[in-house]
């Protein structure tokens, strides 16, 4: 039990739990109390609540947007610590994805036949922004609705009505640019986690001095 509290208000600090999936989320100490039990929480004030395990307690106040959440002293790592856990989480993430893709991803993708459906009902597809930002985002293609580019055009376009897990009712549509394969969602995953780690360790290199 500190005599002192580890942290001041005011002081910046940096959350492990955030780290450790791959973010460097830095906040603002906006208040301090001392238990019964005589430990030290450290508030801070978020607009989205991180993982976590050393939760106190926390409400929410709608008319700011702010959580403020309570935290113990070993939820934070300084700035250098962090980046230190980013990288080597990123890294971890660069080879679980070519692990996956690994023996499904070597032989090229067939492509659409122009003028045709590029899914079918049933397959396995995945959302293309949330790929080109570092994440598969699964869903499964529950019905194809064809449409007109423009009314009376003989031309038309695919959309999808998709499936995720973890949602009571289907109903999302996507247009066919939106969607995107296994293989090709991967390698979009695999550019997003490779810059965010070269840029983690020049940030690294520049504040800490090790690369």
């Amino acid at each position: 039990m500190a005599a002192k509290p580890e942290y001041n208000v005011g002081d910046i600090v940096y959350l492990e739990s955030s780290a450790a999936i791959g973010r460097l989320d830095a906040f603002k100490i906006s208040g301090i109390k001392q238990t019964q039990q005589g430990r030290w929480v450290f508030r801070i004030d978020i607009h989205k609540k991180p993982p976590h395990q050393q939760l106190i307690g926390d409400s929410y106040d709608g008319r700011t947007n702010e959580c403020p959440i309570h935290y113990t002293a070993e939820a934070f790592v300084t700035h250098c610590e962090a980046l230190d856990i980013m990288v080597d989480q990123l890294g971890r993430q660069v080879q679980h994805v070519e692990q996956q893709m690994a023996g499904t991803c070597e032989e090229p993708e067939t492509p659409a036949v122009l003028g045709d459906s590029k899914f079918s009902i049933g397959d396995r597809i995945f959302i293309d922004v949330s790929a080109r930002i570092g994440f598969f985002e699964p869903a499964v293609v529950l019905e194809i609705l064809v449409r007109p580019i423009q009314p009376g055009s003989p031309r038309f376009r695919y959309s999808y009505r998709l499936s995720f897990q973890g949602m009571p009712k289907p109903g999302l549509e996507f247009r066919e640019s939106e969607l995107t394969t296994f293989c090709d969602a991967g390698d979009k995953i695999l550019v997003a986690l490779n810059q965010q780690l070269v840029d983690a360790i020049a940030t690294r290199q520049q504040i800490c001095g090790t690369g």
